[in-house]
């Protein structure tokens, strides 16, 4: 996992075992191995699930958009592996008000979205979020 966007690393986590596929690990375990970001006054941008001892910075860095953070996983409260990212105004886990953000240069369903926030959320019991995946360089600026 690569970061989304610029700021200053002022969390991680690494060491929380991977969670068996299909086998739901529910209390507070919440992003298991994660990175977070401050990449604005205010926004604090959380990429939790990562594998266990592939978190790459540490808290006090600055990282770059495009960096890498870690590889992606399946720690935490995770039923199978994917990369959970969401934006809040607090740098505590579980007490921040949720802040909206778009992806930029992303397909899906084999759709060029040059901005867009893909849909998520759970429904009779499953997770129902969208598949989604980078367009390549430039794709967002109007390129190919």
């Amino acid at each position: 996992m690569y970061a989304p966007a610029e700021g200053a690393v002022f969390a991680t986590l690494d060491g929380e075992p991977e969670v068996e596929i299909g086998a739901r690990r529910w209390g507070l375990a919440g992003l298991g191995n994660h990175v977070g970001i401050e990449v604005a006054p205010g926004e604090f941008l959380f990429v939790g699930h990562l594998q266990p001892g592939t978190v790459a910075v540490e808290v006090g860095d600055r990282v770059a958009a495009g960096q890498l953070l870690g590889r992606v996983g399946n720690s935490g409260n995770s039923s199978e592996p994917h990369v959970h990212l969401h934006l809040q105004d607090s740098p505590r886990q579980w007490f921040g008000e949720g802040i909206p953000f778009h992806f930029h240069g992303y397909r899906h369903a084999g759709r060029l979205i040059e901005r867009g926030m893909p849909r998520g959320g759970r429904g009779r019991g499953e997770y129902r979020g969208e598949l989604i995946e980078h367009a390549g360089a430039g794709v967002a600026a109007g390129g190919g």
